[in-house]
């Protein structure tokens, strides 16, 4: 049975970063290639068609305004550290070779990226407010992925109304997913949730999918 695989990356990076107890900038490609051997041993890598990665670049700006002083926050080191750490980390998925191509000219991930923006500001775990005044440093941009979810969900459509892919690995706990998966299961398409031993799954996607995997 043909099969797919999509990746809900900022899901599986963090969720590596924990079961490993890795940094940020820790995580190597050989972890995300061990867990998707994982979905093979589960399947078998024969009938694999792509694995899809959904994910977007950390954002590097000095246009966010403090909202306590109005003075623009400039990105710091790390923070540009690890812009470059991600957009490595994408690069070297896209590069990983099919192994079951003896040339090793064929890719099997596709990569797609939506965009990062700053939605609010928010106060920084662990700080206590002194005589309930905070200050300028005591906040932080609040980040949020964009059009991620969207192109994870109209994948999961398309793949789902082909004849070729039988069987969909979604991984993510991510509940906004459920009328995709309620749509690709009305298609007969099986629906593999793939988690974390160390997660609790959302109700919503439990008592939905065909089947659920723990890593």
């Amino acid at each position: 049975m043909k099969y797919a695989i999509l990746i809900d990356g900022y899901f599986l990076e963090k969720n590596i970063q924990l079961k490993f107890k890795l940094e940020k900038t820790e995580l190597t490609i050989d972890y995300i290639r061990n867990f998707c051997r994982f979905i093979f041993n589960h399947k078998g890598n024969d009938d694999v068609s792509k694995i899809y990665y959904y994910d977007s670049l950390p954002i590097i700006t000095n246009e966010l305004q403090n909202p306590i002083n109005s003075n623009y926050n400039s990105y710091n080191e790390f923070e540009y550290k690890y812009y470059n750490f991600k957009s490595s980390l994408f690069n070297n998925i896209e590069n990983i070779r099919d192994e079951r191509d003896p040339e090793g000219k064929n890719n099997i991930f596709v990569v797609k990226l939506g965009y990062t923006t700053a939605t609010n500001w928010e106060v920084k775990k662990n700080f206590l407010v002194d005589g309930h005044k905070i200050q300028a440093s005591s906040v932080i941009p609040k980040y949020s992925q964009k059009l991620v979810d969207i192109l994870l969900s109209m994948d999961l459509i398309l793949l789902s109304q082909t004849k070729e892919i039988e069987i969909i690995f979604i991984v993510t706990n991510d509940s906004d997913f459920y009328p995709a998966i309620e749509y690709a299961l009305k298609l007969k398409t099986k629906i593999i949730l793939v988690t974390f031993s160390h997660i609790n799954i959302s109700n919503k996607l439990k008592n939905i999918v065909t089947e659920i995997l723990i890593y």
